[in-house]
């Protein structure tokens, strides 16, 4: 079952090893849910008791040695996150006259002759053209 579905179950209250899966692989829908609860959710008599499960309930921590090359990455990301500023910077653009240009040059372009033999334009062009004279303004 997606974590969705397991989410679902656990607030109703349904214990999902009674539910019968038709997704790939015996896959637990939310359409078996919803079916399994309009059936009444009846739970077969050789089920465990109440609150029971099959599994043991895992409690406290287990420490685990990483050894080789999972240590090194693990380092390696550790020192990443240490001395690497992580920002992220969004800002929108109005690209619409910028894609009118490119989609009229390359209309333009086939009908030219030998023009089958040359590529078509995509935005990369435009925005490093943007870039050189962004760096010339602002070195």
């Amino acid at each position: 079952a997606s974590p969705a579905v397991r989410n679902r179950a656990r607030d109703l209250g349904v214990d999902l090893t009674f539910v019968p899966g038709s997704g790939p692989a015996g896959r637990i829908t939310h359409e078996d849910l919803d079916g399994f609860i309009a059936r009444g959710g009846s739970v077969p008599a050789s089920a465990p008791a109440a609150g029971g499960s099959a599994y043991a309930r895992a409690e406290g921590s287990t420490e685990v040695r990483i050894i080789g090359l999972r240590r090194k990455i693990a380092e390696k990301m550790a020192e990443s996150v240490r001395r690497i500023p992580h920002i992220t910077y969004v800002e929108e653009i109005d690209m619409t006259a910028v894609e009118e240009l490119r989609a009229h040059l390359n209309a333009t372009r086939i009908q030219g002759m030998g023009a089958k033999d040359q590529p078509k334009l995509n935005l990369l062009p435009f925005i490093a053209r943007a870039i050189v004279v962004a760096l010339r303004d602002q070195p």
